[in-house]
């Protein structure tokens, strides 16, 4: 089932819910693209998660927690 959402997200190119689908997946690399490409918060967040649920890969998972970051400091106003 998630190799036919794969396809179908990133046809569309909704990269937010390709992220997801890809870690469902365990296409790390490609789920950290994602999450890149669709630039929000919100994706970094569950793509964060959801890779410190599997403690599988710890490197990709900083990379997100520092994305995370990155965008909450962007998106406020000091």
């Amino acid at each position: 089932m998630y190799d036919a959402a794969k396809l179908l997200y990133n046809n569309v190119s909704n990269f937010a819910r390709l992220a997801i689908t890809l870690v469902h997946l365990g296409e790390y690399q490609g789920a950290v693209d994602s999450a890149r490409k669709a630039n929000s918060t919100k994706t970094w967040k569950e793509v964060c998660a959801a890779l410190n649920d599997r403690q599988l890969s710890f490197l990709f998972s900083l990379l997100c927690q520092r994305n995370v970051v990155r965008l909450y400091l962007d998106d406020s106003q000091f």
